[in-house]
């Protein structure tokens, strides 16, 4: 408590005493029963609430437990003083660290998913009231940062997202960085393609990209590189503004920047892949992938990611050269200043595809399987075929319900049955295809 109200209170008939106790209940912040007490009682009045806040949070510290009664005080107090005075700032800034305290220990686990989302509600509006107080903002990702958080709790996505990017562009803080992309980089593939593409705005692309930049010119490959990579892979999902964004923002050039230095990180290169299979499923920007950067060839780059004893990284290379194939060979020929790449890589891609094994887990999750479907019609190149077949059978085998369901949705079974009405099917393909209508129709 602050000075002239330091050491004990007692609890008198007044207007705060809400709830009825005996006279000689005491409140303060000298032990955890006062603390309670203190917060119980004086939850409305800001100076008393801020320094019982920041007396549970020294106690907190090193608490081995969760307790239900600590966190729906704190909640209290912040839900009470959700205004944008000086005041309500000092008990928001103590009353976020509490509950950071609160739910970030091993005991967290405990808390039931509704509480957790009165926490997630209570630091939102905190951090909408105060986005320019740094700490406050640093107390708040520290708590959203949590996976629990991000993979169980329903809560607003978007609102969360746009708060967090927010904070990103606004702040200098690698730490505050690393927790902004990794909040981003889940939050962005549970929420629509039009909040993607409003989240993916050129200002928030150029934020995401100088981060990476900054990363490379240190050549670090630490955690925050790799959430930044999976947030711009996540945001360019089924997004093509937020596509064209990153590449008007010299996204591509950084692309090879990172094929240059991480040439033997695998974690790195699929995200990189992964990303570069978003912009190649956007017609209008494949000819920009095919463009030599600084004398390189992105193509022959990917190309290469082909020979990987990596599966994950094998499958996007193929996927990137797969969509680019939609363009013919005069296409390729113009533009990387050479002939035959586009044969040469296709018959990589088919030889490639046939000697895949399935992997245990799944590589992979689709919004949409429609990007698919104008591969499977071309007869004409059947690598391109083969891969979309593959990826297909991959995500029925791992995820049935789910893609079951989309494909049902999508006519994706009648785009199937169309190609096997092809009599010079690969039987590859072929293959693959019955694969897939067996599972749809068992």
């Amino acid at each position: 408590m602050s000075e002239d109200v330091q050491g004990m209170l007692y609890c008198s008939d007044d207007q705060d005493n809400e709830d009825s106790a005996p006279r000689d209940t005491v409140s303060g912040n000298c032990s955890e029963i006062q603390i309670i007490e203190s917060l119980t009682r004086y939850h409305r009045r800001p100076i008393f609430a801020k320094e019982a806040l920041y007396a549970l949070f020294t106690h907190t510290q090193h608490a081995p437990q969760y307790n239900k009664h600590q966190l729906e005080l704190v909640l209290r107090c912040m839900t009470y003083h959700q205004n944008s005075s000086a005041e309500a700032y000092a008990v928001q800034l103590a009353g976020s660290a509490c509950v950071y305290n609160l739910t970030n220990r091993e005991s967290g686990s405990q808390i039931p998913v509704p509480v957790l989302s009165q926490v997630v509600t209570a630091t939102l509006v905190t951090m909408n009231l105060f986005s320019h107080k740094r700490q406050l903002q640093k107390n708040c990702l520290m708590t959203l940062c949590n996976e629990r958080i991000l993979k169980n709790v329903t809560f607003d996505f978007f609102k969360a997202a746009r708060l967090v990017m927010q904070c990103l562009c606004s702040s200098d803080d690698e730490a505050m960085h690393r927790m902004a992309v990794a909040i981003i980089s889940i939050l962005a593939a549970k929420i629509s393609t039009e909040e993607t593409a409003i989240l993916g705005s050129n200002t928030n692309m150029k934020a995401l990209l100088q981060i990476v930049d900054q990363k490379l010119n240190v050549g670090a490959s630490d955690l925050t590189l790799k959430f930044a990579l999976s947030a711009l892979w996540n945001l360019t999902d089924e997004s093509s503004s937020t596509c064209r964004n990153f590449i008007q923002n010299n996204g591509l050039a950084l692309v090879l920047r990172v094929l240059s230095i991480h040439y033997d990180n695998p974690c790195v290169q699929t995200r990189i892949l992964g990303l570069l299979n978003n912009l190649a499923e956007v017609a209008e920007l494949r000819p920009y992938l095919l463009l030599l950067h600084n004398k390189t060839s992105l193509i022959q780059n990917v190309r290469t990611l082909l020979a990987s004893e990596h599966i994950e990284v094998c499958y996007f290379a193929a996927g990137v050269i797969s969509h680019l194939a939609m363009l013919d060979d005069a296409e390729w020929d113009s533009r990387l200043n050479c002939s035959g790449m586009r044969k040469a890589c296709l018959e990589d891609v088919f030889s490639c595809v046939l000697s895949w094994k399935p992997p245990d887990g799944e590589m992979v999750a689709y919004r949409t399987l429609k990007p698919f479907f104008p591969l499977l019609r071309r007869h004409d190149i059947p690598a391109v075929q083969l891969w979309a077949a593959w990826a297909m059978r991959h995500v029925c085998l791992k995820n049935g319900e789910k893609y079951r369901e989309m494909l049902l949705r999508e006519k994706g079974v009648e785009c199937l049955q169309e190609i096997c009405r092809e009599p010079m099917l690969d039987e590859n393909v072929a293959k693959l295809v019955r694969l897939t209508l067996d599972f749809i129709n068992d």
